[in-house]
């Protein structure tokens, strides 16, 4: 979430407070190692687009996100990704773009429920059908991902159930949890009691800090964001709920980072 949020969060002294910091964000951008070249240019004509066909353009991750994903994805070297939430697929290209040739996380030592442990592939669910047409059109343009994402459309939970009773010993080394606010602790729960996450994989879980506001749904002040979109008070309030669920889950260990909007970083217990 959050390409551009300028015209979401005003400038003014009441939002000075408001935890998002645009020009942070750029800074952040610009002394991060850049994506490959190709893939650069593919992501750069896709945010243009979603920009003009999307009012909700913003929920596109930000630059320094896709990045992290990026290096999250070679550092571990992961091979079988989960992305709840394509929406227009800026996310979904910079992983599928680090996906490595090695095996998967996985500790079973088998094929992990499929023949792609070769090259690694991202299975990615979106119910908008056309955010997920653009996401698919951009993504073929380059061609050797043609093989390493799957898309799938359809309500995210409804997805998840088929795709686990279709590969029921499937596991994930990296799932990227970016969908409605008020699903993230279902997906979670059934992440888990499906058993979807390797042994040494991750769960990312994007917004955790939403807008500023998760702490102040929490108590911790008082200072209210102005002139905001009339949503960012529920969905925050779902955002501390799954916080908290987490928190809670002994077969989890969590750390949230305050990256511009917050992300959740997710492992199982040892």
């Amino acid at each position: 979430m959050g390409y551009n949020y300028n015209n979401i969060i005003d400038v003014f002294p009441g939002n000075i407070d408001n935890r998002l910091r645009t020009k942070e964000e750029e800074y952040t951008n610009n002394y991060s190692t850049p994506f490959p070249p190709e893939v650069a240019k593919v992501l750069e004509t896709l945010i243009d687009e979603t920009i003009h066909e999307f009012e909700e353009h913003y929920y596109m991750t930000t630059e320094t996100e896709r990045k992290l994903l990026f290096q999250l994805i070679k550092i571990f070297r992961c091979s079988h990704v989960l992305e709840i939430g394509t929406f227009t697929g800026v996310a979904t290209i910079a992983m599928a773009s680090a996906l490595s040739s090695c095996s998967s996380l996985s500790s079973s030592g088998e094929n992990n429920g499929d023949n792609s442990s070769s090259r690694g592939k991202v299975i990615t669910l979106e119910m908008d059908p056309k955010a997920m047409s653009i996401a698919q059109k951009h993504a073929k343009k380059l061609k050797y991902l043609n093989d390493r994402i799957d898309f799938v459309l359809g309500p995210a939970m409804e997805s998840l159930v088929r795709i686990t009773k279709e590969q029921p010993n499937k596991q994930y080394d990296l799932i990227f949890i970016d969908a409605n606010k008020d699903g993230y602790t279902s997906y979670f729960d059934f992440i888990m009691d499906n058993h979807l996450l390797s042994d040494n994989g991750l769960i990312i879980a994007d917004n955790a800090l939403y807008y500023g506001q998760v702490h102040r749904q929490a108590g911790y002040d008082d200072i209210k964001l102005f002139n905001s979109r009339p949503d960012i008070p529920g969905h925050a309030k779902n955002i501390h709920e799954f916080n908290q669920h987490v928190l809670k889950d002994k077969r989890v260990q969590v750390v949230i980072l305050p990256l511009f909007d917050g992300i959740s970083i997710i492992t199982k217990s040892k």
